[in-house]
């Protein structure tokens, strides 16, 4: 089963929505707060200024890859960005993933590696109608 999130320019513009959950996500992080703090931070300057759809998480349990599922969940966010002229945007840090994300028209717009020994991370945007 996919899980997903879509985050689109009317709920990001609903900063005070995040501003008040930063405590829920630190207390989820637990001992790992100050890694993720760092990793935001180190992505943060990646990531577009303007108005997109942004894919914020998406995941296919192994046994259920290449069934069609992530395209499912990705083709309908693509959709509602390019019939309102928005760029998309996503971030990744498996390598395998990039040329899926390609597939939809996706180029990587930056490539770095997270800090603290995090993985290496692929920012990856879309022109509307890509």
């Amino acid at each position: 089963m996919p899980r997903w999130l879509w985050t689109t320019p009317e709920i990001a513009e609903a900063g005070d929505v995040f501003a008040e959950l930063a405590p829920k996500f630190a207390e989820i992080s637990g001992d790992r707060a100050e890694a993720a703090a760092q990793a935001e931070a180190a992505m943060a300057p990646h990531r577009p200024t303007e108005p997109v759809w942004f894919l914020c998480s998406l995941g296919v349990d192994p046994d259920r890859q290449g069934s069609g599922l992530g395209r499912a969940v990705i083709r309908p966010g693509l959709e509602a960005a390019d019939s309102a002229g928005l760029s998309s945007f996503l971030e990744t840090s498996d390598k395998r993933n990039v040329r899926f994300y390609r597939n939809f028209g996706f180029e990587v717009s930056a490539e770095y590696s997270l800090p603290g020994g995090g993985p290496r991370t692929w920012a990856m945007a879309r022109r509307p109608g890509a």
